[in-house]
């Protein structure tokens, strides 16, 4: 699992202040099989939330 960073920019600085807000939101599709084109090419259309 990531972890946010935030302050300096150097391990060496000392970190301070209040963490940003941050709010997560995990999005998962599932998509059925893509078919291809000669090339190899495929297109895929995903409906995207309002986040």
């Amino acid at each position: 699992m990531a972890s946010l960073r935030f302050g300096g920019d150097g391990d060496e600085l000392k970190r301070g202040g209040k963490p940003p807000v941050n709010h997560v939101t995990i999005v998962a599709q599932q998509a059925q099989p893509v078919v291809l084109n000669d090339q190899g090419e495929g297109t895929v259309t995903l409906p995207i939330g309002d986040f």
